[in-house]
């Protein structure tokens, strides 16, 4: 198609999807890289929320670029922001991440078969740079939360072995 031409509807209602989808969760990482901050130091996996929200206000941006390029309309839906009261955890933490990527992942596989039908060669070649980030970001945070499991199944283990015994030895 001509870089000219407007998208299809159908492609603009899932450039809206993939903006909101995208503001939607540079918001939630934001507030759950910051949720653990401990003496002014951050965790890996909270760099890790910070630098992915700043990387998905930019690919909106980059999106919000194009629709307003070829004239689309722009309406991104609004996302319900998850309770960051119930994230009290690191596993908590990346268990969400985990899911709001996945989400991602088929709101940009959606936009791709999409891109493919309307023949868009441009969006094409922008997601499927997307589309592998999107795998190196899964597995990031596969291994991070593999990491977390371990460390607090071996704190759990630690306060079970320092629990002095409650017997008294009476009655022996």
């Amino acid at each position: 198609m001509d870089f000219c031409d407007p998208f299809s509807k159908e492609c603009v209602d899932a450039l809206n999807q993939a903006v909101a989808y995208h503001l939607h969760i540079s918001c939630v990482y934001l507030g759950m890289a910051y949720s653990f901050v401990v003496d002014k130091k951050m965790p890996p996996f909270a760099r890790f929320f910070e630098s992915q929200a700043e990387a998905r206000r930019e690919v909106a941006h980059q999106f919000l670029k194009r629709l307003w390029k070829r004239k689309g309309k722009i309406c991104p839906p609004i996302h319900k922001k998850p309770n960051m009261n119930e994230i009290t955890t690191p596993t908590e933490a990346l268990q969400l991440a985990q899911e709001l990527e996945r989400t991602l992942t088929q709101i940009l596989l959606n936009l791709n078969t999409r891109a493919c039908l309307d023949r868009e060669s441009d969006l094409l070649s922008f997601l499927t740079s997307l589309i592998q980030k999107q795998k190196r970001n899964e597995d990031y945070l596969k291994c991070q939360l593999n990491y977390q499991e371990r460390v607090e199944r071996q704190k759990q283990k630690n306060i079970q072995t320092e629990k002095p015994s409650t017997s008294s030895g009476e009655g022996i």
